[in-house]
This record gives structure tokens, C-alpha cells and sequence, in this order.
């Protein structure tokens, strides 16, 4: 039946600040149901506050609210709005948690709201896992013997009762925060008190361990009718034991025969449907490897990390068909592209999804992977083979992998290997890869029949592998069958390798058809290593998976050698779609993924050579849609890969907004990206879209045959900016700034003569190549010194030393450092930081806001509280600013946009820290704070329409106004023949000789212009980090140099402190006007830390300290009480942060200490367990006082964007 005709307004929470466990693909959800939503009529508000997402643009909610996500705020938006309904399902843990707050308070009764789709009793009985428990009992649906405890002593009692080893699992978290496994009394007490002060209800339910059973997951949808499908199926390559956001997942599922597929498949249609759940939903399951016997684990009544995976997967869109249910449409009525929604999807290849952790930049944190999830992202890749599938996934990670091989596990012996993976690493599969490479005899050991034929005859189907006992004969003790694979083409017999696979499958649980993937890639390396230039072999390697840079290495040739060879032997991959329906319809979606077949999919219309027999069913659509065979000129952009610390959403957003304005202009745009959480890989986002890795090789592959104009390579962060000159090198056109422009920013001697030139100071520093060197520009330059490599992002490996020692330790083992990789030393200026993006055009520069860092230099931009406007810059250095803003965009050449960090001394000295021509992270929140539209302005520019041309001149944007001014808003007066007409020639626009600059010209005979720069809007805008130190047990929460947040949430207000009020809780630090607060700081930071504490303690805090720190303040006349610290043979300072009672913790350390063990990390470490909001920066503490001294005043009225 059609819509509810009464639901005319719709809220829809959003999930908040991207933190491990819930991250970008809740944007990805958002925007969907937004849009969906209004698809069908409705008044969309949003309520969401991460400013770094697509949905809470104002094009996409017809109001936005970028809000705390708290009961007060949410309840004083639905008093003020009145919105009929809320859709709950779409923002992650925190909707759903709101949504039964706001319920239980009678919020939603009160205002004749009602929630959409699931009722808040099924949202119980789903989260809670006692009802949860009871529920399944009813159904007959099998439950591992549990038990709920809200305290210790409960918890004692029934793990008594229940028998080691359990699971713990806190109820209403996320990313399974606070659990774990316990096979002793004294681990269960230690993840007991954790799971009970992470767990929002005080409750936490302890299960009977399943450890190494299958994992198995379902994606199911239902409406109100009753009618129910699965969208797919995924399993986990790693068993029971490992957080399924951390495990290796395959789609559709390999190992389950027939009968276990739909026995699991029943059981999760019976549980949506006891739990009248409307719309999508996850049921996870756990399967006995050597029986039928299963587990229900948990269901997810909402959009989950899953969900967005298996709408990748599948290409069916559960977010927005949820958001249709939710407004009583059913999913008969729902038109996908080609098919009713009530049509389950069908898959014709293999999608792998392996998660990207951040242990490359924390080496410290434990990597031992468990219930509780560690990866800050993930990425997505699709083959028609589980060996193809699984080596695009790996070089898609951009981790430094290109193969399944890593050097460092080379110098390990048999026992530590099978150790390492029973521990169950993060880089377990590379270790594996060693076991089996080491027992694969050296020589030609087999082909299959199937790999024999010629290349033109061969076409690999994929099909479900059974290969258990109980249908195929197989024995079951150790769920391995013997060694034959018929389906696949292998036959093979080979005892000693039987016994390698059942020593991992011992070690790991990894389904032995899994370990044998891996042993088939070993296998082809050393028959590929053993005939080189054999272009059968190379075929097959190729449909393994194999990139040109791991055949290059095994037949000792250049990449850019074996890339030739392929060309010139015809060895190029066909691109074949994505449609949910295997092409059992016709069908009509641009999504592609690329393998080494003969029918090409997404060649243009008309190009019937190669496009094989099926492709002229297609040609009528294909021409009805006008997505293939456009005679619109052609832009790739690319993307930004996997979400990790440095590198998230931010550049997504870039991305998505340089999309849909080249689109618009009237070009074809087309993406390359894998990450299946965003919003850019949603294929009606663009023309095309091409999941694949962003590597040379793959990227080549995608311009060989769309043949653009060019790319973008400046949206998609480090990522895409490090292909730029590889691309060019191969002939590729790189639209906006080119690489000379990009050289001089990032390579460090062109970029100091530049500032040389143009008369610009920065801190005296040198780029070395050598450790020696390295020494040596230290003692020049005086310590301390700031150190990084270069071209990295989110300031890996950075560090602030402060003598030679530790320069040299730094310098051996931190970094790589060669003539190819120089590390940069500074010298270590203290002072505040300064951050600005601008547009660059080649003759006008737009800087639409200046934005002013809470710390001081030594903490990462990234990890800093960032203000717009700025609270304390005088005029003279804003405008000292503005004028190097203006000098380096034309200096350097940037067409588009561009980064600028600045530090500001105490005698208002500016010196430069660097310069990035490219997107960054505070686009969208200087976007959404300014109003103008930075993406698509730059993009605009990169198109060769010019700042003038948009209307953005000093007059124009002198005198603020509240409308936002977008790109397209610009499009009104600019024809799309005007972009493409403009479009600027490669390199044509950059002078390439240099002069000094005088104030009449950085070019010869261009004059440089005033910097345009509007008025700065009244209302303060405040951005604070959002960290997930909780998740990564062993990294050090002490903020520094090295990025280490991985979100971001917004505050705005009239008054600066009410801003930073509401964007501090938003962030999730929770704010406590009462309490304790516990002190450890280091003997320089004694003195500035009086008069802070004195305001601590006149504000009522109690004030227990570390014993020296404790000392110097009852010297000062604050009354405080001394706490030992380990090293003083007492864990008393400890032990009172895990009392509950601490607000605050204050820890710093010498500036001069770059590696700090012992006291100071065990407290940090404490403070994250314990989820005491913990500072590390005394400049913070002076904002949060003065954040707590206005709450006494009351906060500002909520307000729409």
C-alpha cells in the first residue's frame, strides 16, 4: 500500500561522530533515507552533529540540525519541530538508543510522535540481552547459556553457574565496546568492571564461550506486511572469537552447503518476524564446523556496519528501501533499478570486505584481535574467484601489501609463525601465506584442466563449495575434506600439504577451503616464478588476482614492463556489473567491477567488439539511461580509499561534492573508490562507478578504456594525490593542480626556495635522507626539533625530540628514510596554530575563513579544537595571513583548493608549517560553518571556470550574507559550455619561471590581488576530535604531533564557550560540572597549573593528585589529597579513577619527551578503560573551565543550520 498520508514530517538522527565501531556508513544510511524520505513527499529533519558528512548538508534534509545527540537536545528539536515520526534504524547504536530514551521519557507521547517502523519493544527485546534471551526460548531458536549481571557480584555468581570460558558483552554498545573472552576468574573480574562502566544500562550479559565456531551473518528486510527476504548472506573467514568488524568477510557465503544456507536463513526470517521488525535488519548466527548445531549471537534491529557492506555487495539499497517501509510503503510497491524490492538479490561473483587497522600508525597498541572491533575502516573489493576477490582486497588497504606476502614474517621460524596466527593478529593472513609458501615444493607441481585451455576458452564460474560430511562424504573431525576440488577445476594429491592446511585450521579456525585459497595463490607464484613471459601462465595469474607489481617481482622486471606486456599480448581485464539480479534481467546499473574475462559489461554503446553475446539486450537501456555511451566528455575522480586515522569521511565529502558539480557542468563523472561505507561508492552518486583498488595498475586499467579528459586526483586525500604523478608519468591529464604544482609543495627543497622568494618565514628545518645527516641537521638547527616523514597524512610517525639520543632511535626505527622517503627536521617553534583552506584560481585567491586551534603547537591539527571565527588573532596577523594565503596559492600554482598550516609565536611572528595542495579534513566544517560551498567552487575551478566567472569577488562577498552561497547557485549564470570550453589545458595555466616577490607580481606580468576574503559570520563554530582510546588497548592517549582521533563533531552559538559547550558533549566527553579531578604534571607545566586548579577547586571539585604535582599545589594553598603512583609502589592514583567518581583526569608530560613509558601512560590508559574524559593539554583545561563556569549561565536555544 502507498505512504501513511499522516506522516508528513520525519526526523531522522543521524549516529554522531565517526568513532571505531560506527563510522562512515551511517552517512552513507543517512543520506540514503534523506533522500528517500523526500522521494516520497516527506518534510525531512535531520539531526546529526559530524559537519564532515554528506548528510547533513542542507540539500539533502529540508532542515539540519547539527546538534548534540543527547536526550535534552533531540527532546527540545522534537518540541520545537513536531515532527510526526522518527526513523530510529538509520544512526547507528546512538539513534537507537536515543530513540528508547526519548520513548521511556515520554518525549515522543508527549509531542504525538511516533517512531517508524520497529516499535521500541522490539528494540528491546533485540538489545536487551535477557529479553532477548527469553524471546529465543519462545521461538524453539537455540541460545548459548547466559546470564545478566549489572555488578560484580552478580557477575561472579553466574559465571559460577555458567562455567569457563564465557563471553562478555555489555548491553547497548557498539563495536562490542567493553567485552571480551575470560577463561579464569581473574580476566573475567578485570573485563567485568571495564564492561560494566562502558555499558550505558550497567548491564552486561555473560554467554558461554563458542570460540572457533563459524560466524555466519544474514541481511534480511520486512515490511509491514509480513513479507520478508534476505538480501544476502556473508561469512566471516575468521571463526567466533574475533569482532565481525575486525574479521575478513566473504559474500555471498563459501562453506555452507545447501542445507545449512537456508536452515540459517529460516531462523533469521523467524526472529524478524517475532520481533515485528520493519525494515532492514542483521541477525548474526554461530555454526558448529562439525555439525548443524548453530547459535543465535545477536540481532541488529537497525542499519548496521553490515548493512551498508551487503547494500554494496549486492547492489540492493537497504537504507533507503528501510526508510520506504518505515513510512508504510511495502516492498512490492518499491522499484529498485530494474526490479521490486521484494525480489531477493542474486550474486555471480565474490565480494571480499577486509578491515584496515590503525596498528601502521601505533605500533604500541595490542593487535590481538577479540570480541571488542579495532579497525578504523574497511575496504570492499569484487572478483569472480575467491582468489581474485581476496588480492584486490589486499592491495586495496594501502598498507604497503601488494601481494599476499610480507617481508617481515620472512625472518620468523615454524613455531613462532603458528603461534603468531593462533593469537590471531591483525596481519594473520600474511603469516599464513609464510606457512604455506614454506611447504610448497619448488617446482611446477600442478595445472588443472580448466587452466589449460587457451585464454579465449576459459570463464570461470563461481559456485558454492560443499564440502562437509554431511552431504559430500567429507570427514567430519576436522570439517576437511580430502584433497580434491572438482568444482574449481583442481585436483590434487598431496599429503604433506593436506597436513600444512590442518595445522592452520587447528591453529585459527579458518575453514580449510579458505586456507587452501591462500595455498592456490602460493602455488601460482612459484609456477609463475618458474616461467617467465609465459603469457598462459600470466592469464591465469591475472584471474587469480595477481597485480602487475607482484609479477614483476617474481619475474625480475619493472611493473611499468609487465603493464606493457599485457598491452601488447592483449592480457586486459574486462569490467563486468553489479545489477542484483546476476543479469537474469535486463538491467541497467552503472557499477562495475573489473576481471580477466571476455564480455565487457561497460563498454560504451555501438563498441560491439569484445562486449560478447549478451551485451545487445542491454544496448536499448543502456541508451535509455544515457550512463554508457555519453558523448559528454569524461572526468574520473578518485577516492579516498579506506577510512583510517588521518584520512576519513572528510575526504569523502570532498569527493561527493566535486562529483555532483561535475556533473552539473556537463561532464560524465565517473569514481574510482572501495570503500563501501561511503557515500561516493552509492553508484547513483555518479555515471560510474568502478570499485576497484586505487593503485597505478587498476586506475590505468579503468582510463585505458573510459579514456577521460582527465582526473582529480587533489579530493581524495594522501591517497589519491600520491597517484597523481605516477598517472602523469603514464601520460594521464591531471585536471586542477598539476604535479609541478604539487611537487612544490610537498617535495621540501623546491618548497623552501619558493618561501625564499617569496619572502615567507618558516621554522629553520632540513629534509635528510640519512640517519647521519639527520644528526647533523639537528645540531644545526638546535633542539628541540619536530620530525615526520614526508608525504604522509595525519602526521604519522611524528614527533617532537629533544635530543640526540632519541633523534637517532627515531630515525632507526620510527621511520623508513632513503633518498626516495626524506624525514623532515624542524625546529620546534611553541606558539598557537592557525589553520586555513582557500581556493586558488591562478589569479584570485578565496579564503573563506580562518580557523584558530585551542592548543598550542605539538598537538596534530587533527587532534586540536579548531575555531572559526578566530577568538584571539589581532587583525595585523589575520591580515599577515591572508597575504601569505594569497602569495603561496600563486607561488605554487594551486588550481583548486588548498591547505595552509600556520604557527603564530608570542610576539605575533607567522611562520609557515606547511602547505597541502589538495582537499583536507576541515573542508567540510569550515563548509557548513562559512556557508560556501568549498568542493564545489574548487571543483568549478578545476573545470576552468574562474573565481570571478562564479561571482566570488571582495565586492560580491564584502558584506555577509546567510544565505549559503553554493556552486550551484553559480550555475544560474554559467552555461555548461563555459566549463567544458574552459576546461584548462595540461600544465598550460602554470608559469613555470618565478620571481621575488615584490607586491606587484609573483608571475611576470601578472599582478597579485588582494586575497578575497568575506565577512566573518558572527556565530562561533567549534569542531572538537572525537577519540576511540577505549578500542585500542596500548596506544597512548597522550595527544601529540601524530594523529590519533578518528572523529569530529560541531558546536555553533552566538557566544564562543556556549559553542564549545555543545561541541564538547557532542564529541562524547562527558561533561561534569561536580566530582573529583586527579592531577599529574610534568615539572614545567607545575606553575601554569595553579591558577587552573584553584578554579577546579572554587568551583566545588575535589582535587587528589599525583605526590610531587599534589605537593606543589597544597604549597600553593589548594587543599588537595596525594595519591601514590605505581612507581611509588601503589596504584592509589589508579585505583581512584576506576572508582567512577573522577570527572576529570589532567596528565601532562616534559614537551621534550617524545617516548614516554611507565606512570603517565598506566594513567592515561586508566582514565580511556574507565571513560573519564582525560586531558593532556593545559590549553584545553583553560577552555573546558571556561566551558564549565558558562554552564552555571545556562546554554543557548538549539538552532538549525
Amino acid at each position: 500500500m502507498p505512504k501513511r498520508k499522516e506522516i508528513n514530517k520525519v526526523l531522522v538522527i543521524g549516529s554522531g561522530p565517526i568513532v571505531i565501531g560506527q563510522a562512515a556508513e551511517f552517512d552513507y544510511a543517512g543520506t540514503q533515507a534523506c533522500l528517500a524520505l523526500k522521494e516520497e513527499g516527506c518534510e525531512v529533519i535531520l539531526c546529526n552533529s559530524n559537519p564532515a558528512t554528506i548528510m547533513t548538508d542542507t540539500s539533502i534534509a529540508d532542515k539540519v540540525y547539527m546538534e548534540p545527540l543527547t536526550l535534552e537536545y533531540v527532546a527540545r528539536i522534537i518540541r520545537y519541530e513536531r515532527p510526526d515520526a522518527i526513523l530510529p534504524g538509520i544512526g547507528g547504536q546512538t539513534g537507537l538508543n536515543l530513540a528508547v530514551q526519548l520513548e521511556k521519557k515520554g518525549v515522543l507521547a508527549e509531542c504525538g510522535t511516533e517512531l517508524l517502523g520497529t516499535k521500541s519493544s522490539s528494540i528491546e527485546k533485540a538489545e536487551d540481552r535477557e529479553l532477548f534471551k527469553e524471546l529465543c526460548e519462545e521461538l524453539g531458536e537455540p541460545v548459548l547459556p547466559s546470564e545478566t549481571a549489572h555488578n560484580i557480584d552478580e557477575g561472579l555468581a553466574a559465571v559460577r553457574r555458567i562455567g569457563f570460558p564465557v563471553v562478555l558483552r555489555p548491553a547497548f554498545t557498539l563495536g562490542g565496546t567493553g567485552g571480551g573472552f575470560a577463561e579464569n576468574e581473574e580476566e573475567f573480574l578485570s573485563l567485568m568492571k571495564n564492561a560494566l562502566a562502558l555499558s550505558p544500562v550497567q548491564e552486561v550479559l555473560i554467554e558461554k564461550s563458542v570460540k572457533g565456531f563459524k560466524e555466519i551473518e544474514y541481511e534480511v528486510m520486512r515490511d509491514k506486511n509480513d513479507t520478508a527476504v534476505t538480501i544476502c548472506n556473508m561469512e566471516n573467514i575468521d571463526p567466533v572469537g574475533i569482532h565481525t568488524g575486525d574479521s575478513i568477510v566473504v559474500c555471498p557465503s563459501q562453506t555452507l552447503t545447501n542445507k545449512e544456507y537456508h536452515m540459517l536463513r529460516d531462523s533469521a526470517l523467524r526472529v524478524i518476524r517475532a520481533l515485528e521488525i520493519e525494515g532492514g535488519c542483521n541477525v548474526q548466527f554461530a555454526l558448529d564446523p562439525a555439525s548443524f548445531q548453530y547459535y543465535l549471537i545477536e540481532v541488529n534491529p537497525r542499519v548496521s556496519r553490515s548493512s551498508a557492506l551487503a547494500s554494496k555487495a549486492s547492489g540492493y539499497p537497504i537504507a533507503r528501501v528501510s526508510a520506504k517501509i518505515g513510512i508504510g510503503m511495502t516492498l512490492d510497491e518499491i522499484m529498485l533499478a530494474n526490479t521490486p524490492a521484494c525480489f531477493e538479490p542474486a550474486l555471480d561473483y565474490v565480494v571480499t570486505k577486509m578491515p584496515r587497522f590503525p596498528f601502521d600508525k601505533f605500533a604500541d597498541a595490542n593487535n590481538t584481535l577479540s570480541t571488542q572491533m579495532k579497525a578504523t575502516g574497511e575496504v570492499m573489493s569484487v572478483g569472480r574467484t575467491m582468489e581474485e576477490s581476496l588480492l584486490k582486497a589486499v592491495r586495496a588497504l594501502e598498507t604497503g601489501h601488494f601481494h599476499l606476502y610480507d617481508p617481515k614474517f620472512d625472518r620468523m621460524e615454524k613455531e613462532d609463525l603458528l603461534q603468531y596466527i593462533h593469537e590471531g593478529r591483525d596481519d594473520r593472513i600474511f603469516a599464513i601465506a609464510k606457512l604455506l609458501r614454506d611447504g610448497t615444493e619448488k617446482k611446477d607441481s600442478w595445472k588443472s584442466e580448466t587452466e589449460k585451455k587457451k585464454p579465449e576458452e576459459k570463464e570461470t564460474e563461481n559456485k558454492e563449495t560443499e564440502n562437509k560430511e554431511k552431504e559430500t562424504g567429507l570427514e567430519k573431525e576436522t570439517g576437511l575434506e580430502k584433497e580434491t576440488e572438482k568444482g574449481n577445476g583442481y585436483e590434487i594429491e598431496n599429503k604433506t600439504k593436506d597436513e600444512a592446511v590442518k595445522e592452520i585450521f587447528k591453529r585459527t579456525g579458518i575453514d580449510p577451503l579458505f586456507i587452501r585459497v591462500f595455498r592456490r595463490i602460493v602455488e601460482e607464484e612459484e609456477r609463475l616464478r618458474q616461467n617467465p613471459g609465459d603469457t598462459e601462465e600470466l592469464w591465469i595469474a591475472k584471474r587469480m588476482g595477481f597485480s602487475d607489481r607482484a609479477v614483476s617481482v617474481l619475474w625480475n622486471m619493472t611493473e611499468e614492463q609487465v603493464f606493457s606486456f599485457r598491452q601488447e599480448k592483449k592480457i586486459v581485464p574486462v569490467y563486468k556489473m553489479i545489477d542484483t539480479c546476476a543479469s537474469e534481467f535486463e538491467s541497467y546499473v552503472p557499477y562495475f567491477y573489473s576481471t580477466y574475462e571476455e564480455e565487457n559489461e561497460a563498454l560504451p554503446v555501438g563498441d560491439s567488439e569484445n562486449r560478447g553475446v549478451g551485451a545487445k539486450y542491454r544496448e536499448r537501456n543502456f541508451r535509455e539511461k544515457n550512463f554508457s555511451g555519453s558523448s559528454l566528455r569524461k572526468i574520473i575522480v578518485l577516492g579516498s580509499g579506506p577510512i583510517r586515522i588521518g584520512q576519513g569521511v572528510e575526504f569523502d565529502y570532498s569527493t561527493v561534492h566535486a562529483v555532483q558539480t561535475i556533473r552539473r557542468a556537463g561532464y560524465e563523472a565517473i569514481i574510482i573508490n572501495n570503500n563501501p561505507e561511503t557515500v561516493s561508492t552509492d553508484y547513483t552518486c555518479s555515471d560510474k562507478l568502478y570499485f576497484e583498488p586505487l593503485t597505478v595498475e587498476d586506475v590505468m586499467n579503468v582510463i585505458a578504456m573510459e579514456k577521460p579528459e582527465g582526473i582529480i586526483a587533489t579530493l581524495g586525500g594522501q591517497t589519491a594525490i600520491n597517484l597523481a604523478e605516477p598517472l602523469h608519468k603514464r601520460g594521464v591529464r591531471i585536471i586542477g593542480t598539476d604535479c609541478d604544482a604539487i611537487e612544490r609543495a610537498e617535495n621540501r627543497d623546491c618548497f623552501e626556495k619558493l618561501l625564499e622568494e617569496l619572502e615567507i618565514p618558516q621554522p629553520k628545518g632540513h629534509a635528510v635522507t640519512s640517519v647521519e645527516a639527520g644528526i647533523r641537521a639537528a645540531a644545526e638547527i638546535g633542539y628541540p626539533v619536530l620530525v615526520r616523514p614526508s608525504f604522509v597524512l595525519g602526521g604519522r610517525a611524528m614527533q617532537i625530540v629533544g635530543k640526540e639520543e632519541e633523534l637517532y632511535e627515531y630515525l632507526q626505527t620510527a621511520v623508513e628514510i632513503d633518498a626516495d622517503k626524506p624525514v623532515l627536521v624542524d625546529k620546534y617553534i611553541r606558539g598557537k596554530e592557525v589553520e586555513v583552506d582557500a581556493v586558488c584560481d591562478g589569479v584570485d585567491v578565496f579564503v573563506p575563513g580562518i580557523m584558530e586551534l585551542v592548543e598550542r603547537t605539538g598537538v596534530h591539527s587533527g587532534d586540536s579544537i579548531s575555531v572559526y571565527p578566530p577568538y584571539s588573532l589581532s587583525s595585523s596577523v589575520r591580515n599577515l595571513i591572508l597575504d601569505y594565503t594569497k602569495r603561496l596559492g600563486l607561488g605554487i600554482g594551486i588550481r583548486g583548493l588548498f591547505n595552509i598550516q600556520f604557527i603564530v609565536d608570542r610576539d605575533d611572528r607567522v611562520y609557515i608549517i606547511e602547505v597541502n595542495p589538495r582537499s583536507s579534513r576541515t573542508v567540510p566544517f569550515l563548509s557548513k560553518a562559512t556557508g560556501w560551498s568549498l568542493a564545489d567552487i574548487a571543483t568549478l575551478v578545476s573545470l576552468g571556470v574562474s573565481l570571478r566567472e562564479q561571482g566570488i569577488t571582495q565586492e560580491a562577498v564584502g558584506t555577509w550574507k546567510r544565505a549559503d552561497f553554493t556552486a550551484a547557485a553559480s550555475f544560474r549564470n554559467i552555461p555548461a559550455s563555459t566549463c567544458q570550453e574552459n576546461l584548462p589545458g595540461a600544465n598550460s595555466h602554470y608559469p613555470k619561471k618565478f620571481v621575488s616577490f615584490t607586491g606587484q607580481g609573483v608571475f611576470p606580468g601578472r599582478p597579485v590581488l588582494s586575497a578575497i576574503y568575506p565577512r566573518e559570520k558572527e556565530r562561533c563554530y567549534v569542531k572538537v576530535p572525537a577519540f576511540s582510546f577505549s578500542k585500542l588497548l596500548g596506544m597512548d592517549a597522550y595527544l601529540s604531533p601524530e594523529m590519533k582521533s578518528t572523529g569530529e563533531a560541531i558546536g555553533y552559538d552566538r557566544k564562543l564557550h556556549r559553542a564549545m559547550y555543545k561541541a564538547m558533549i557532542a564529541s562524547g566527553v562527558r561533561l561534569r560540572s561536580y566530582g573529583t579531578v586527579v592531577v599529574s604534571v610534568a615539572d614545567e607545566d607545575k606553575l601554569e597549573t595553579i591558577p587552573l586548579i584553584r578554579r577546579f577547586y572554587d568551583m566545588g571539585f575535589n582535587i587528589e593528585a599525583s605526590t610531587l604535582t599534589g605537593e606543589y599545589l597544597e604549597e600553593a594553598g589548594i587543599r588537595t589529597r596525594i595519591r601514590r603512583k605505581p612507581s611509588e609502589g601503589s596504584e592509589e592514583i589508579l585505583d581512584i579513577i576506576r572508582t567512577g567518581f573522577v570527572s576529570y583526569v589532567i596528565n601532562t608530560r616534559a614537551i621534550l619527551s617524545g617516548v614516554h613509558y611507565g606512570d603517565g601512560i598506566r594513567i592515561r590508559t586508566c582514565a580511556a578503560q574507565n571513560n573519564v574524559p582525560m586531558l593532556t593539554s593545559l590549553d584545553t583545561v583553560r577552555m573546558l573551565l571556561d566551558v564549565l563556569e558558562e554552564m552555571t549561565m545556562g546554554i543557548s536555544t538549539i538552532d538549525a543550520v
